[in-house]
């Protein structure tokens, strides 16, 4: 009579927990710390061509620059959890006919706050004075310190609104909103987490300014 064998069922290997969140946390912290750097290194560098007169063309391209190199920081955070850059801008539009829908809803959306804004803020500056002479003061100081002086720089500001627009969108409502969401299990926390650090990157525009950017 043979010896029965008994073979041991095989044990599965563990599976290591998934990392939270769409990159590295410290990578998020030093791009908060980054932007933050960049928005106060801004301001005083603003500050300093309105004093001497020199002209604005130097910072649109240092601004568009560095938003750029800012995309590709985030590109890099992406990569270290295996991940593209797609994944946080919601893919790409496999017909003409979905991205003229998103174009449209995104067309639909901007003219719908700008309405919304423009109700709220006319309400808030017929009652409120002292409120409107912060808005004027806070509008004539942007364009002075930023503002474009010719048609060189007129197109080079349409550029750094362009810039602003996609590299931000990108930064902000794709790669931080994500991540502070996955931290907080949250997507509305993530909404307001990320809208605060936006808001505040923009300080140097005066808080009346700066608080329509973030609610924008």
């Amino acid at each position: 009579m043979e010896p029965t064998t008994i073979t041991e069922p095989p044990v599965a290997a563990a599976t290591p927990p998934e990392k939270r969140g769409i990159a590295p946390v410290w990578h998020t912290l030093v791009f908060i710390a980054i932007f933050a750097g960049l928005s106060v290194g801004g301001r005083v560098r603003a500050e300093e061509v309105t004093q001497k007169g020199q002209a604005h063309w130097p910072l649109y391209v240092e601004t568009m620059v560095m938003q750029w190199v800012l995309i590709l920081y985030v590109c890099w955070g992406l990569w270290l959890r295996k991940r593209k850059l797609r994944d946080v801008i919601g893919g790409r539009w496999d017909t003409a006919g979905a991205f003229f829908l998103d174009l449209a809803i995104a067309a639909g959306f901007f003219v719908a706050n700008v309405v919304v804004r423009a109700v709220i803020l006319g309400a808030l500056l017929a009652v409120n004075k002292g409120l409107r002479t912060v808005a004027t003061q806070g509008v004539q100081n942007v364009a002075k310190a930023i503002g474009p002086q010719n048609r060189w720089e007129l197109l080079l500001f349409m550029g750094v609104a362009l810039t602003a627009a996609i590299c931000e969108e990108i930064m902000f409502r794709g790669y931080l909103q994500q991540q502070l969401a996955s931290w907080t299990r949250s997507l509305s926390l993530g909404v307001v987490l990320s809208a605060i650090v936006f808001c505040v990157g923009h300080a140097y525009q005066g808080w009346f300014l700066a608080l329509q950017v973030g609610v924008l």
